[in-house]
């Protein structure tokens, strides 16, 4: 060790090269270099396997600054949003089989909605979301992959003699049978004879 000034100059020497540290703190300096978006949720989960084919993905994230992550207190990814570098804004990819099935750039909000008409049936998505500045991406990027899945319904609905209702999923096509040939349901309460049947029914009563 050598000491030349008031800080300390530390020399290591290995054949012909020589090197020196100084116990001085230095910044660290990232070039430009932007950080990814961090804490990001999908449909409000963190990074959930699968999706229904007819769901929207919502997207959103907290914002990074590598200024202050240089600066100031290091930030883990689920930590708060901090305020972004000035010009920062977001891309975000979707792809199937290595093409893009969806792509958007210059978003500046925290959120972006990625609408179901950009998924595929029963196929793996890969997602991807970074940040750009004045011509820098990040170095990293939010890369997940999920599969997408067709919809499985069994349907509960509720049949009176006028109308049959029930809930399904937006643009469900369905189709009701209904069989003409059912037996008239018939009471007798010892003076009187009373039932249902389908409209225009002819109903014949036996008396023995």
């Amino acid at each position: 060790m050598i000491f030349k000034s008031r800080k300390e100059l530390y020399q290591f020497s290995h054949g012909t090269k020589t090197w020196y540290f100084t116990s001085d703190a230095k910044k660290v300096v990232h070039g430009g270099i932007e950080y990814p978006p961090a804490n990001v949720k999908i449909n409000n989960a963190y990074y959930p396997e699968t999706f229904i084919v007819t769901n929207d993905i919502v997207l959103n994230w907290a914002d990074r600054n590598r200024v202050q992550q240089t600066g100031g207190d290091v930030l883990g990814y689920f930590d708060a949003s901090v305020t972004k570098e000035a010009g920062v804004t977001y891309s975000v990819e979707l792809s199937v089989d290595n093409v893009a099935t969806h792509s958007a750039s210059l978003i500046g909000a925290q959120t972006y909605t990625i609408a179901a008409a950009a998924l595929q049936q029963n196929k793996v998505h890969r997602l991807k979301i970074w940040s750009d500045r004045a011509g820098y991406q990040s170095y990293q990027a939010f890369d997940y992959s999920f599969f997408v899945e067709s919809v499985t319904l069994i349907l509960s609905a509720t049949v009176t003699k006028n109308n049959v209702s029930g809930s399904t999923v937006p643009a469900a096509s369905m189709s009701v049978n209904v069989d003409e040939t059912l037996s008239a349901n018939m009471r007798y309460d010892g003076t009187s004879i009373s039932g249902k049947a389908v409209a225009g029914s002819t109903i014949t009563i036996e008396v023995i």
